[in-house]
This record gives structure tokens, sequence and C-alpha cells, in this order.
């Protein structure tokens, strides 16, 4: 089981800064807030808060097909992805002369979020009111290499939408009459400079995984996933379609790749497993001995790959997961 990762600041000589992002094309581009002295205390014991409370909580690898229980969250590996492109350069130097930051290279990711705190020129109302905000970061630390992002999945100008009336509490309420900004103590992933704490995993699977099924990067992880064994090419094609088009399907082709355990399995033990499942073989192989399915067949296929047919122990009858956990 992962270490759970604590950081203390007992003279509370962190700088700590609000960062906010907006959806920009495939990416993000990130916004520093100016905050007081006092709100910038109240946002760093937020912080202290949450590692406080992270502490309580058993702590597990991440697994994309997995689930997490109320006392427990997830650890992810923060992984490099090579970039020939990349300049290698961390200093965020204008929000207007970097395209924006995408989830494909988790490590450049964080690196652009955290820079985000020595911007020099900050953002005001005029910023905050101009795009919706998809998420907001309490980021802490005294240096790029150690700064932790506190990232929660919500919008705090939320409430400044039509439709919202907001008074001022009292024994007589009056109308508001300055903009809010509303955040909380929750937090849903922690990016820490190694690892990412994850406490909200639907909303990790969207982030880092490419779970919208936009743009070519699906189609490397299916064909990457599925390379191993022998398919037809229009096998292959119709997996990517159906896998761009159903969140369950895609969510089946990142558990094989995650799992990689197709690594192991040859064209033989696939024919075995559909004779133990009661599949004819020449449903799923040609007589050229390669694997095929027709669209109506594409689901189950994706459940035979990513094993998830099985037969109760009780009653014999033939089941299909929606979840499950690996069994230590």
């Amino acid at each position: 089981m992962p270490t759970p990762k604590t950081t203390t600041d007992p003279a509370g000589t962190e700088p700590v800064a609000l960062i906010v992002a907006w959806k920009s094309g495939k990416g993000y581009r990130f916004g520093k807030v100016l905050t007081t002295p006092r709100f910038s205390r109240r946002i760093k014991k937020v912080a202290t808060d949450i590692e406080a409370r992270i502490a309580t909580l058993d702590s597990k690898d991440y697994s994309v097909g997995d689930e997490m229980e109320s006392d427990e969250y997830m650890i992810a590996p923060l992984v490099a992805v090579p970039n020939p492109a990349d300049d290698g350069d961390p200093v965020v130097r204008r929000r207007t002369t970097r395209p924006p930051a995408t989830t494909d290279n988790p490590i450049e990711f964080r690196k652009r979020l955290v820079t985000t705190m020595g911007l020099a020129d900050p953002i005001g109302l005029a910023a905050l009111r101009q795009n919706t905000i998809a998420f907001y970061a309490i980021v802490k630390g005294n240096t790029i290499a150690d700064r932790i992002a506190y990232v929660r999945h919500l919008n705090p100008m939320r409430l400044t939408k039509a439709g919202h009336i907001l008074a001022m509490l009292g024994d007589t309420l009056d109308t508001l009459t300055s903009p809010v900004f509303a955040m909380d103590e929750g937090v849903d992933l922690i990016i820490r400079p190694a690892t990412i704490d994850i406490l909200n995993k639907g909303f990790f699977d969207s982030l880092f995984f490419g779970m919208s099924g936009d743009g070519a990067a699906l189609d490397g992880i299916v064909r990457n996933a599925l390379q191993i064994l022998p398919f037809k090419t229009e096998t292959l094609t119709m997996l990517v379609a159906l896998s761009r088009g159903k969140k369950r399907s895609r969510r089946k082709m990142l558990e094989i790749q995650h799992s990689n355990h197709l690594a192991n399995v040859t064209l033989d033990k696939f024919k075995e497993a559909l004779v133990q499942e009661g599949y004819e073989e020449a449903r799923f192989v040609t007589p050229n001995e390669e694997i095929y399915s027709s669209e109506e067949d594409g689901h189950t296929l994706l459940e035979m790959l990513n094993e998830d047919v099985y037969n109760g122990l009780l009653t014999g009858r033939r089941l299909s997961a929606t979840r499950k956990r690996a069994r230590t």
C-alpha cells in the first residue's frame, strides 16, 4: 500500500497562491488571482486541513477499473511523456505566448500549473467573468520542484450567473451588489511533484485519460493496447469508433491499456476463452487466424478482451462485470 505523503509548514513561511483554469481548445490556460494576506492565510489553512484529512484515509494504487470507498483515495504516479517539440522551459512568461497546457504530458501539465504561481501579471474581475472556470487550485511551495496543487473541480464564479438571487445576511436582508467568488474546503486531486492523490476518480479519468473521445490519442490507445493480438484491420477500426462513441467502451479500453494483461495472451488462449464462454470460434476468429467482430458483437468482444465475463459461483449464470478489482 502506498505511503500517504503529507507536508508540514510549522513556521507558516511557504508561499501560497490561488490559480484558476479555463478550458482552451484541448487544453487549459491558467491565471493567478490576487488575494489579501488574510485570504491567503485562509486558503493555506484549507490546504493544511486537506493534508490532515488525507492522513486519515486508506491509500491504494490507481486502477482504471477499480472503485474507491468513502474512506479511501488512490495514488497515481506522475509519468513523463516524451515530447520532441517541447522546449523544456518551465517558465510561463505571458499567458498569450504559449499554447494551452494539455494533460497528454502530466509532468508538463503540473509544471505549467504550479509555475503560474510566480506570474507577474495576475488576473482581475474582468478576466474571471470572461470565461467559465473549469477548476481552481490552491498552490503552495517555495520552488517549482516542491510545489503542491490542491485541485478542486468547481467554478467559484457559479453564483454570479443569471437566476441566482444573493443577499447580505443580517436581521434584514439586503441585495448583495458585489460579485461572489465561492470556494469550499473540498479537494478532488492533489498534484504532488511525483504523484497525484485522487479523491475524485471520475474527474481524474476525464482530465488525464482522454475520456472525451476526441483526437488521435484515443486511436493510439486502442491500437497499442490490442497490437499484441492479430486483429483484422476492419475490426480495429470498428473498436476505435466504438471507443470514441461510447464512454463505457472507452473505459474498457483504458482498463485494457492500464492493466496490460493482453501482453501474456495468445490467439490460442483467446480461442480457449471463447469455448469456455460458449461462443463459436468462427464468430470471432476468421479462417486466416485473425480476430474479427461484427459491429453488433463489438461490445461483447471488448468484454472478452477486458475479462468482464464470468460465471456466478452459486448459479453458474453468465454475468458481466461493470467494475472489478483484482484479487490478491
